[in-house]
């Protein structure tokens, strides 16, 4: 077991035709009154503390000349789709959101929470509404295994922001419903996306200096929070096979968790993984250096994917794919894969969350007997 920093006492989507955008539902932990006991255990900080960390909710955005007078070419961001947005790309620089943790903004009546925990390195956007109540997310003063807790501001349930899935309040275990949105890099954004928008520094409360560089140091940097083997807070499962600040993706699927390693889909650029009862589809998209995950099951027919030649192509059709899961020719043209949600996140934070996942690493393993 790794040692920890603190002791603190633990208490209580390019064209719509190309993008599976329609916002989904993971299938989520059936969140039972043990699972929140184990929680509870694994908990620091206060419940009634809201927006100590203050979330953008009014977001101002800039031109991609005017955010390049600030942003490096290798700079780490996120990036919502125009299939997403309906409008231009936006891009929310890391280390903005590693200051505010949550960005709400409402586009043509839709409401949308960006949401980033640097703590657990886990990116998730959600729709802002449940049942027919809108809502915007806060942030508590609380960690559930070093992943921040949020609070929505119609009914002021807790929630967890690596599961999307209430806690505790009015709304407990109710699961919200995911938007996509893509990590990537500054320059490859913009290479894709020349008329992006990018979130505005705040400037009310904060001073713009500030931004100019991460509390928890430079992504790139090996001794900074985000590459180091150390954590603040021990995790409720771990699994010290693997480094634990791993860059993954991860996705559950009727009985399956899988966690994508982020550093190995450089290579492999397409995998079909069987996992459980389910078989996930890993593809790589090089424009954006992105890796998104599907449903590798298309009409009760399970498809495996392998790259060949730049190319992503089934060896059951030999239909050619591009990205975004969609067949771009062979038998199977125009075809659609069901895009699953993902959640980005290091993998600590995953396994912690998500005890009996798979990880894959251009291996697939599974989860060490209890």
């Amino acid at each position: 077991m790794k040692k920890f920093r603190t002791s603190l006492t633990l208490s209580t989507v390019l064209a719509a035709s190309l993008l599976c955008v329609s916002p989904t539902v993971s299938h989520a932990i059936n969140l039972t009154d043990s699972h929140l006991r184990t929680y509870q255990k694994f908990t620091v900080g206060s419940a009634t503390e809201r927006d100590a960390v203050r979330p953008i909710d009014r977001p101002a955005f800039v031109s991609a000349e005017d955010a390049a007078l600030f942003l490096e070419s290798d700079e780490q961001v996120f990036l919502e789709e125009p299939a997403v947005t309906g409008r231009e790309a936006l891009v929310y620089p890391l280390r903005v959101l590693a200051r505010h943790e949550v960005v709400n903004l409402e586009q043509d009546g839709v409401l949308r929470s960006l949401t980033f925990c640097p703590l657990t390195g886990s990116l998730a956007c959600f729709v802002g509404e449940l049942d027919g109540t809108p809502f915007s997310l806060g942030t508590t003063g609380m960690l559930v295994s070093s992943n921040r807790v949020l609070y929505d501001r119609a009914t002021g349930s807790k929630w967890s922001q690596i599961l999307g899935q209430a806690l505790g309040g009015q709304l407990k275990g109710k699961t919200l419903r995911r938007s996509p949105v893509i990590w990537t890099t500054w320059d490859k954004a913009r290479a894709a996306y020349p008329n992006l928008r990018v979130l505005a520094r705040p400037r009310s409360g904060t001073a713009p200096s500030k931004y100019g560089h991460n509390p928890y140091g430079e992504y790139k940097d090996l001794q900074s929070y985000f590459r180091n083997n150390a954590l603040f807070f021990p995790p409720m499962h771990i699994d010290e096979r693997f480094p634990l600040k791993e860059h993954i993706i991860g996705a559950t699927d009727a009985d399956a968790a899988l966690a994508v390693s982020y550093s190995a889909m450089l290579k492999q650029k397409a995998i079909s993984i069987d996992v459980g009862l389910s078989t996930i589809a890993a593809l790589y998209d090089s424009r954006l250096g992105a890796v998104r995950l599907f449903s590798a099951v298309l009409e009760g027919q399970t498809l495996h994917f392998t790259a060949s030649n730049g190319r992503i192509i089934d060896r059951e059709t030999h239909s050619v794919w591009d990205p975004y899961g969609k067949a771009i020719s062979g038998p199977l043209h125009s075809s659609q894969l069901r895009r699953l949600p993902e959640t980005h996140s290091m993998w600590f934070a995953w396994k912690a969350f998500h005890p009996f996942t798979a990880y894959w690493n251009g291996k697939l393993h599974f989860p060490l007997p209890q």
